[in-house]
């Protein structure tokens, strides 16, 4: 959904997180760091709301540096803009 946000659905339902107020500086590796993030997450167990909003703030991150690889890029600073995430919106249920 690109700058709309990121759509997601598991068995039960179907949602939507919205990124309000990026401005990206450089697109390039912003994709890198959503699957990264997914695989990680997959990796840790980790449920399908955290995983979507932990690789969305990835997202962001990446989104924020001219670099393609964000020098900047930590967990703290994805926990960081995950707060500042307009959390998921209910689109449909099953």
């Amino acid at each position: 959904m690109g700058k709309d946000g990121v759509f997601y659905a598991n068995n039960d339902d179907m949602r939507i997180i919205r990124a309000e107020n990026v401005k990206p500086v450089n697109a390039t590796g912003a994709g890198d760091a959503f699957m990264a993030v997914l695989v990680y997450c997959y990796m840790m167990n980790a449920g399908i709301d955290e995983t979507a909003r932990f690789a969305t703030a990835a997202s962001i991150v990446a989104l924020s540096h001219e670099d393609t690889i964000n020098p900047n890029m930590s967990k703290e600073l994805i926990d960081l803009i995950m707060k500042g995430l307009n959390y998921y919106e209910r689109i449909f249920e099953y």
